[in-house]
C-alpha cells in the first residue's frame, strides 16, 4: 500500500486512520515508532494549542457563546443574512 496509488484526498478521516494505523504496524524500528509519536503528540497538542493562549474569562465567554448558540432564539436565518450581505457576494 502505497499513497501514491491512492486519491487520498477523497478518502475519510476513519480511513487515514486506519491507513496510518497499517503503516504503524509494519514499523519494527522502536526508535522510528518513538518519532512517530512524538510527531502525532505535536499533531495533537497543535490542535488544542490555541485554546491554551485563552484566559480563563475568554474561555468561559466562548463556552457559554457556544451554549447559547444551540438556541434557536439567538440566531439569524440564513436568508436574512444573505439578504444583508448580498453586496459582499456580487462579482
Amino acid at each position: 500500500m502505497t499513497i501514491q496509488n491512492l486519491d487520498i484526498g477523497k478518502m475519510s478521516n476513519l480511513e487515514l486512520k486506519g491507513m496510518l494505523h497499517g503503516f504503524i504496524e509494519k514499523v519494527k524500528n522502536r526508535e522510528q515508532l518513538l518519532h512517530i509519536l512524538e510527531a502525532l503528540q505535536r499533531c495533537a497538542d497543535e490542535d488544542t494549542l490555541f485554546w491554551k493562549e485563552y484566559s480563563d474569562e475568554q474561555r468561559a465567554e466562548i463556552e457559554q457563546a457556544i451554549e447559547e448558540s444551540y438556541d434557536p432564539e439567538n440566531g439569524v436565518p440564513h436568508e436574512e443574512v444573505m439578504e444583508k450581505y448580498a453586496k459582499w457576494f456580487k462579482k
